[in-house]
C-alpha cells in the first residue's frame, strides 16, 4: 500500500509542477504534455486529498470543518477536470472549423463562456474547500497554525478576486490569479501531515 501511495504521490507532484509551469508561463510546455497533465491533475488531486484526509485527524471541535473542506475540494477538482476538457475541446473544434463558419470568433466567444462559467464554479468550491480545511488547523500550533492562516488568507483572496471580476477570470481583468500560488498551501499541508503521520506511527510501534 505504501509503495502504491508513493508512486501516486510522485505522479501527482509531477502533474502539479507541470500545471504551475504551464499556468504561469515560466517555461513553454509542449501542448500534448500540458494537456495530459492538466486532464489528470483533477483525479490525482482527489486521490491526494483523500490520502491526506485519512491521515490527518483534527481536534474534535474542528472535524466538521475538515469533512466539509474535503467534500468541497473533491467537487472542485471534478469541476476543474470538466472545465479543462470543455476548454480544450471547444478550442480544438474552433481551430479546425473556423474557416468554414461565419462569425466563427463570435460564436467561439459565446461557447467559451461555458468553460469560463465552470472555471468560476471550480474556484468557488476550491476556495471554500481550502477555507474549511484550513479552519480545522486553527486549534494547532506552529506549522499547523501557519497552514491554517495561509489557507484562510489565500482562499478568501482567491474567492474575492473571482467575485470582483465575474464573469471574467481575475487575470483577464487586471488582477492576479491566486490559483497557481495555492501550491504553497498544498506543499505545507503535505509536509505537515506526512511528518505527523510518521511520528504517530513511530510512537505507536514503540
Amino acid at each position: 500500500m505504501k509503495n502504491i501511495e508513493q508512486v501516486l504521490r510522485i505522479i501527482g507532484l509531477i502533474l502539479m509542477g507541470i500545471y504551475v509551469i504551464s499556468a504561469t508561463g515560466i517555461v513553454p510546455v509542449p501542448i500534448t504534455i500540458a494537456r495530459t497533465a492538466l486532464f489528470l491533475l483533477g483525479p490525482f488531486a482527489i486521490i491526494g486529498i483523500t490520502f491526506l484526509a485519512s491521515k490527518y485527524k483534527p481536534h474534535d471541535d474542528y472535524k466538521t470543518f475538515q469533512q466539509l473542506g474535503y467534500v468541497f475540494i473533491v467537487i472542485a477538482f471534478a469541476l476543474f477536470t470538466a472545465m479543462l476538457v470543455v476548454q480544450y475541446s471547444g478550442y480544438y473544434f474552433y481551430k479546425e472549423n473556423k474557416e468554414f463558419i461565419i462569425n466563427a470568433k463570435e460564436i467561439f466567444k459565446m461557447i467559451n463562456s461555458i468553460q469560463l462559467g465552470i472555471d468560476i464554479t471550480f474556484d468557488i468550491f476550491y476556495s471554500l474547500g481550502m477555507l474549511m480545511f484550513s479552519l480545522s488547523f486553527l486549534k494547532l500550533k506552529r506549522m499547523g497554525l501557519l497552514i491554517g492562516f495561509v489557507g484562510i488568507i489565500t482562499s478568501i483572496g482567491l474567492l474575492s478576486f473571482n467575485m470582483i471580476t465575474f464573469p471574467l477570470p481575475p487575470k483577464n481583468d487586471g488582477l492576479i490569479d491566486l490559483g497557481p500560488y495555492t501550491i504553497i498551501w498544498w506543499v505545507l499541508l503535505i509536509i505537515y501531515i506526512d511528518r505527523n503521520h510518521k511520528m504517530n506511527e513511530k510512537n505507536t510501534s514503540v
